[in-house]
């Protein structure tokens, strides 16, 4: 007993750690996804247009995008508990400020140096989760850690925002985001000491190239979230910005391929084929969890009529599925000895039958009615993204963690943006030629518009309508019917084509994965 007791205690500190890290990314959630359901609350309370007030997603992205690769090289410089304090502090400060700001400009401000927070907290996080925990418990320490990054953006965190905003204002939920991020701090200043300090040698930082960085993900962040909205190359808006994140990337790699003196990040890391295949499909990964989480949420406000509070609870099963999905295969990894590989295409064909079923609703549809495609969507994802966390980053030399970290979380965050941008262009374009080919019929010499007319006219005399207004609330009435079935089949077509990507891209991947092992067996 007492020897149980000890080794209770030694445990003690390091379940700490994972928890209080853990609840420290759960706050980048809150804050990533806060725009996009108080969107209408920020243009209302800061008087400003839909333009400008998208800038405050799109500073905190950019801000969050630049620094995820470049804050390995401060890692590796001060040690992954140092950016931690760091990050967490200034996760506070800045949610703070956002809560309190007075106007627009100093409400973006605050977005982008909380987006440049949030990415230091990320990546600090899972390398101190790397470096302290041995690789064969890294499957339910990665399971537990994200709970923080992939349940709470995907499904926790709209549900709280709907809350909050139906009962309070968007200050709210930065409030409780600094109320969250300080928690966190209060439970890792106490196993303080077991925070790891490792260092590793570093090149001087390249500036230069922070810079292009900076300018190219802060131009790709605006193409991404406004290309639909200006339906894209059509707009010189979208043809600027375009140019601006090409013209950056490109300057990037350039100066990551001349400068031999300085860097940015590890360019090392891609010399791991498993980072390699994990990165690449992270950004598949990414695109399936926020685009599907996109699409589910505006199919049920705009074909289910859903209120914003009850559309966020939607993703409860979903997020429910999550957790458990990750803690099998946390377990079966860590404990059974699994290998993460399997979960891949286990989690891939349950997403895609998930979408698969999910293109077969319709308006009468109810909660009750999605919540098991919801329920495989969520299995899905869970093992999707646990296997691929420990397939890229578990096998990295620890000079090489914090790298890897970053380019994988950013990875991620870009294949999410990716995916709602396809999706948006993708029900924009589908809502038009289903309302040509289904407008098609409302013709005079259509007798079967005709007889429905006659139908409504006769049933709304029925119901006590003014015989001379019937005709038009007639037509409106159909016309209502029509804008509801082609969103109807528009969602219908947007679920159906994340089932045809993966039929696209996965056997592509797998083929890849396949010839890398060729490539490196002697």
């Amino acid at each position: 007993m007492k020897h149980q007791s000890n080794d209770g205690l030694t445990r003690l500190p390091l379940v700490l750690v994972v928890a209080g890290v853990t609840l420290a990314v759960t706050v980048d959630a809150l804050n990533s996804t806060v725009y996009g359901m108080a969107r209408p609350q920020f243009m209302e309370d800061l008087s400003a247009t839909q333009d400008t007030t998208n800038w405050l997603n799109t500073a905190f992205v950019a801000a969050k995008l630049t620094l995820l690769p470049a804050s390995a090289w401060a890692i590796n410089r001060a040690g992954a508990g140092s950016i931690l304090w760091l990050a967490l502090v200034g996760t506070i400060m800045t949610s703070l400020l956002c809560a309190v700001s007075p106007g627009f400009p100093s409400l973006v401000t605050s977005r982008v140096l909380q987006g440049a927070a949030s990415a230091g907290l990320l990546v600090a996080a899972q390398t101190i989760l790397f470096q302290l925990f041995p690789k064969d418990r890294q499957g339910l320490i990665q399971a537990v850690f994200a709970f923080g990054v992939v349940v709470a953006p995907a499904s926790a965190a709209p549900v709280l925002h709907g809350e909050l905003i139906a009962v309070g204002s968007w200050r709210w939920i930065f409030a409780l985001s600094a109320g969250i991020a300080l928690a966190a701090l209060f439970i890792l200043l106490a196993v303080r000491r077991h925070l790891p300090l490792h260092k590793c040698e570093e090149l001087d930082f390249d500036w230069v190239c922070l810079g292009m960085f900076a300018i190219a993900m802060t131009a790709t962040a605006y193409t991404l979230s406004e290309g639909a909205r200006w339906n894209w190359f059509d707009s010189a808006r979208i043809q600027f910005w375009s140019a601006v994140a090409l013209l950056g990337l490109i300057g990037v790699i350039a100066r990551l391929r001349m400068q031999s003196r300085q860097a940015m990040f590890k360019t090392d890391v891609f010399g791991n084929s498993d980072f390699v295949f994990g990165f690449v499909v992270s950004f598949i990964a990414g695109f399936a969890l926020f685009g599907s989480a996109f699409l589910i949420q505006a199919f049920a406000l705009n074909v289910l009529f859903l209120p914003s509070e009850l559309t966020g609870r939607l993703l409860l099963p979903s997020s429910l599925a999550i957790g458990l999905a990750l803690l099998t295969a946390g377990w079966l990894i860590s404990v059974q000895g699994a290998n993460p590989m399997v979960f891949t295409p286990i989690g891939v064909l349950l997403v895609m039958t998930s979408m698969w079923m999910l293109s077969g609703s319709g308006s009468q549809s109810g909660s009750h009615d999605m919540w098991v495609a919801l329920l495989l969507r969520g299995f899905g994802l869970g093992f999707l993204f646990l296997s691929l966390t420990l397939i890229a980053l578990s096998g990295l030399p620890r000079p090489l963690i914090s790298a890897g970290t970053g380019l994988f979380s950013l990875g991620r965050q870009l294949g999410g943006l990716i995916g709602v941008a396809c999706l948006s262009t993708f029900i924009q374009r589908m809502n038009t030629l289903n309302s040509q080919v289904l407008g098609s019929n409302l013709n005079l010499s259509n007798q079967a518009l005709h007889q429905r007319t006659d139908l409504l006219s006769q049933a709304l005399v029925g119901r006590g309508l003014d015989p001379g207004t019937v005709d038009a609330a007639a037509s409106t009435a159909i016309q209502n019917s029509l804008k509801l079935q082609v969103a109807h089949l528009t969602f219908n077509d947007a679920f159906l084509s994340l089932v045809w990507l993966f039929v696209a891209v996965f056997p592509a991947l797998m083929l890849f994965k396949i010839a890398q092992k060729k490539i490196a067996s002697p």
